[in-house]
């Protein structure tokens, strides 16, 4: 077992002791354990109005106005944490269990007082609109109308809402989940890696006393999205996770991004090519990259400026027959029609034709254009993004004239001495296999960023507070990457990407940028 490992890599400054802190007692009342239901399942019926088992439930207003519950459901007033939200000249109730439970009872917002609410008088309030000592609700609180096992779900929500272990914690566990492809090698490693660093830090007594528990589900490559889908959502009905690290979601992708966006479940470090990237953005996802857009837009920005001079060139951006390279294709030439550069696309199917351009970027896996490369002579710059360099870019025919420009989110020089040394030692004290060191080191700065915000969060964490402290990071320096700078519409991590020259005499990655 490592005896030393720095901050830099695990990043719990704060949150460690070397003996756990005494657990804490149960605030909850004994009522919890007669509650009925499923908080999970109770928890999208609170924070979008609907059922997971398709079922209606209708928000009945004054006047016997009848609305669809999802155009009004209780975070809207009441706001995650339960506490009430002031709107309007209106103050929602705190409705967090330990309120409405207080052997003293509570006020009404018309001043009359009520005795404590209990799971019947809970249930009537929700869907009669009275109070435990039977005077009418406030006319802006809905009657919700839904099944019977719904509302055994919501009940059985409101008893935790704003607690720490509402989803996927307890007072010493915090569970994640990763999801993998089942047979891929790199999803092997992955697993591994955040096994070994989940271990480490609780050797060192976990985060606030609470140690990593790490389920992985593994999703058939090649499987429809739906079917993929489907497996998410029975692992979330049997073992709901309060987060989810470094998942390698592939072409299911978006579809699954965005149930978990729906959900509210923290996403951190989601391995992709291709982000899925909403405007706003998912909420609770936050990538460490921007993956080949990211790259290939760096890649035009720095051919422009090299380029800045009164002499024409012209440039092509060379891609597949696939939508979304076609829609980077386009974004890219409107970044160089701005640059005042003459560009096209250029959509490849079978051979690819020589090209005539001085400017070439490459979306697509180069050893597929390599022909195309080679007779193309009046190339000048080829540009691609590094995600797309798979094997040794210093074999890559070009034409002798050519430079080849690659772009990274990060490079090894990045790293920091101590970061590296903290890694090989983790690598050596849990046998990480010497391959594959980008996804091994990439698996290591989502992890690092995950405790690190767990550790700012606090013992109290909640799904909402780890979001929101995420949306807080600035320049964050783990030590295996950049600055990691997150905010409420940004949900990339790094920012300026490095671009490097292959130099094939001396075997070298010139760094231009």
């Amino acid at each position: 077992m490592m005896k030393r490992v720095v901050i830099g890599l695990l990043a719990l400054a704060g949150c460690r002791s070397a003996d756990p802190p005494p657990a804490e007692s149960d605030p909850r009342p004994a009522a919890f354990a007669r509650a009925q239901g499923d908080p999970d399942r109770g928890r999208q019926i609170f924070t979008r109005g609907t059922s997971r088992s398709g079922a209606k439930i209708e928000a009945v207003l004054t006047g016997d106005v009848v609305m669809d519950a999802a155009t009004m459901p209780c975070v809207g007033c009441h706001g995650e944490d339960g506490l009430g939200r002031p709107e309007g000249g209106l103050t929602p109730s705190n409705i967090t269990w330990e309120a409405l439970s207080k052997p003293y009872g509570g006020r009404g917002q018309d001043g009359r007082e009520h005795a404590p609410y209990d799971l019947s008088s809970l249930r009537k309030a929700i869907t009669v609109g009275v109070d435990p000592s039977g005077n009418s609700l406030h006319p802006s609180m809905p009657r919700y109308r839904m099944a019977s096992a719904d509302l055994d779900d919501l009940v059985a929500y409101l008893q935790v809402l704003g607690e720490p272990w509402a989803v996927g914690i307890s007072d010493s566990t915090i569970r994640l989940l990763t999801i993998l492809p089942a047979g891929d090698p790199t999803a092997e490693i992955v697993e591994a890696v955040l096994r070994a660093y989940f271990a480490e830090v609780d050797q060192r007594g976990g985060v606030f006393g609470r140690k990593l528990e790490l389920d992985v589900l593994r999703l058939p490559g090649g499987a429809a999205s739906d079917q993929q889908l489907r497996e998410l959502e029975a692992r979330f009905e049997q073992r709901p996770p309060f987060a989810v690290i470094a998942p390698r979601l592939g072409e299911a992708e978006a579809a699954l991004l965005d149930w978990l966006a729906r959900e509210q479940v923290p996403v951190i470090g989601p391995s992709s090519n291709y982000p899925a990237l909403g405007a706003p953005p998912a909420a609770s996802v936050f990538y460490v990259d921007g993956g080949i857009p990211a790259q290939a837009l760096a890649l035009a920005e720095f051919a422009a400026r090299k380029h800045e001079s009164d002499v024409p060139v012209r440039a092509v951006v060379v891609h597949a027959a696939i939508e979304r390279e076609r829609e980077l294709a386009e974004r890219v030439l409107a970044s160089w029609k701005a640059a005042a550069i003459a560009a096209e696309r250029l959509e490849v199917e079978g051979e690819p034709p020589a090209i005539d351009a001085e400017i070439v970027l490459l979306l697509g896996p180069a050893a597929a254009v390599a022909s195309m490369l080679e007779s193309s002579q009046s190339v000048e710059m080829i540009l691609i993004p590094g995600s797309l360099a798979v094997g040794d870019p210093f074999a890559l025919p070009m034409p002798a004239d050519a430079q080849l420009f690659l772009a990274y989110p990060w490079l090894l020089e990045d790293i920091t001495a101590t970061a590296m040394r903290d890694y090989e030692a983790l690598a050596a004290a849990h046998q990480l296999p010497g391959s594959q060191r980008p996804a091994q080191l990439a698996t290591l700065t989502a992890s690092t960023i995950l405790i690190e915000a767990l550790a700012r969060a606090g013992r109290g964490v909640t799904r909402a507070s780890l979001v929101d402290t995420l949306e807080r990071f600035h320049e964050y320096q783990g030590g295996l990457t950049p600055e990691i700078t997150y905010g409420p519409n940004q949900r990339v991590g790094l920012h300026e990407l490095r671009v490097v020259r292959v130099d094939p005499e001396r075997g070298q990655l010139v760094r231009e940028r």
